[in-house]
This record gives C-alpha cells, sequence and structure tokens, in this order.
C-alpha cells in the first residue's frame, strides 16, 4: 500500500483569485487520517497513491485557483486527482465548499467525498450527483468498486 503524507499546504485556497483561509481544526485533521490510515489505504492498495496533505493547482499553470483536499487518490501520473476527500469543520463557508467540489468534479476528479466528523457521515459527490451515507450505512460507489466500507468503521475511535 502506497501511503504519501506530504507537507501540509498552505493556510489558504485560492478559488477563482479569492483567497480563503483554511481552518486547521485537529479533530477535522485527526479525522481523515483516521479514515485513510483505518479504512481507505487498505483498500487502495494495488490501485494508487493515497496522498494526505496535498496542494492541488487545478487549471493551467497560471490558474487563479490552488485547493488543498484533505487527502487525495491517485491511479496514475495525473495531476487531478481521481478522488479527494474533504473534512469539514465548524467554521466551514458553505459557499466555498460546494464552490470547491464542484471545481474538483470539473476539473476531472471523479469523485469528492465530503467526511463530517460531528455528524459522522460522508457525502459523496460525482458526475451524477451526491449521496449521504451515515451511521449504520455501507459506502460504496461505482467510480471506484475496490472503495466499500462501513460508516461506523471510518469514525470509531483509535
Amino acid at each position: 500500500m502506497e501511503v504519501l503524507l506530504v507537507q501540509e499546504g498552505p493556510d489558504f485556497e485560492l478559488l477563482d483569485g479569492r483567497l480563503y483561509p483554511r481552518h486547521r481544526v485537529n479533530h477535522a485533521r485527526m479525522s481523515a487520517r483516521q479514515l485513510v490510515y483505518r479504512v481507505v489505504a487498505p483498500l487502495a492498495a494495488g490501485h494508487g497513491a493515497v496522498v494526505i496533505g496535498p496542494t492541488v493547482r487545478l487549471g493551467w499553470p497560471d490558474s487563479d485557483t490552488v485547493l488543498a483536499p484533505d487527502v487525495i487518490f491517485l491511479e496514475g501520473e495525473s495531476e487531478v486527482p481521481d478522488l479527494a476527500f474533504e473534512v469539514r469543520g465548524p467554521h466551514d463557508d458553505e459557499v466555498f465548499r460546494r464552490r470547491k467540489v464542484g471545481r474538483m468534479l470539473e476539473a476531472g476528479t471523479q469523485l469528492v467525498v465530503e467526511v463530517d466528523p460531528l455528524a459522522r457521515t460522508l457525502r459523496a459527490f460525482g458526475a451524477a450527483g451526491s449521496r449521504l451515507f451515515g451511521p449504520g450505512d455501507r459506502f460504496v460507489t461505482e467510480a471506484f468498486g475496490w472503495l466499500a466500507f462501513d460508516v461506523n468503521a471510518a469514525f470509531e475511535p483509535t
């Protein structure tokens, strides 16, 4: 299994030339890492690389959009993640989050999963729309057949 931890990205993200501060919420970051190490990384073995803490520039090299998903999955050599995980924090800007998800999908990310550690839910966004997975549900997607797990497992204490 290939799991890469990169240096944390900047303390902001840039979307269409506007700066948005990144809220560094410890419980959220811990939940994302827990989800990756305990659930996603073992399932991703042999399928690609899981990267924690990347900064992704979407668009052309002079793009005015620089995003920092919490966790990404790369199947090949593309600079656009195939799969991205975004962890919600209590002070997130709802409009920014929706635009960020939309921008990642427009750039070619197949699936963006929003992790809400307080509600203990996962919302998967893809080309066909979104689906909410809650406690007791099994997370499954057509885009990544290997990515199937019980939602409760993503939020179990370590």
